[in-house]
């Protein structure tokens, strides 16, 4: 995924699919987990998280499926594929526990 440079930023948005909203407010548990040293700024249905030299959000994008967008901003395109590395990680090891979890409760 490439970021576009837009108003002297970097900026990557993505969307994902997600089960439930429980699945979500768990992402957002892991992710404030994750970047614990950084200032966050919880939100009604989503986190914002500022980093050095940007930040990124998640929000819950309401309507028939559950769904989710990130929004990635960073005034440095290395600093922003470090970010963009680190957020996957977190959002590729939830689904790997959900997946784990389901073949456990269901062989």
């Amino acid at each position: 995924m490439e970021p576009e440079f837009i108003n002297s930023n970097y900026q990557l948005i993505w969307r994902e699919p997600i089960k439930n909203i429980d699945d979500f407010n768990k992402l957002l548990n892991w992710m404030s987990g994750e970047f614990i040293l950084y200032q966050q700024q919880e939100q009604t249905n989503g986190l914002k998280v500022f980093l050095p030299n940007g930040w990124f959000q998640i929000a819950l994008i309401e309507g028939v499926n559950y769904e989710y967008e990130v929004t990635l901003k960073s005034k440095s395109k290395q600093a922003i594929a470090l970010k963009y590395n680190r957020i996957i990680s977190v959002i590729d090891h939830l689904k790997r526990f959900n997946r784990t979890l389901l073949e456990v409760c269901y062989p």
